[in-house]
């Protein structure tokens, strides 16, 4: 699931949630462009865990829901 909002400066900030309602690990491969750094929020598998940041992939635990953000300039 994607919200995606432009920004009073132009840019566009994105929050993404991401699902995984499988018995098995998942890979999320995230939307082009790849060279934007996302910021995992939240995970529902590491509650302990702070704001971290990731670029083209992240894997997500079974049954596990994770927050992501990040912010791109307009295409």
């Amino acid at each position: 699931m994607r919200r995606a909002a432009l920004c009073e400066d132009g840019r566009i900030q994105v929050v993404s949630l991401l699902l995984n309602a499988s018995e098995g690990p998942l890979t999320f491969t995230m939307p082009p462009p790849s060279e934007v750094e996302r910021m995992v929020l939240i995970d529902s598998a590491k509650p302990e865990q702070q704001p971290m940041p990731i670029t083209d992939s992240y894997d997500l635990a079974p049954q596990g829901a994770a927050l992501l953000s990040w912010t791109m300039d307009p295409a």
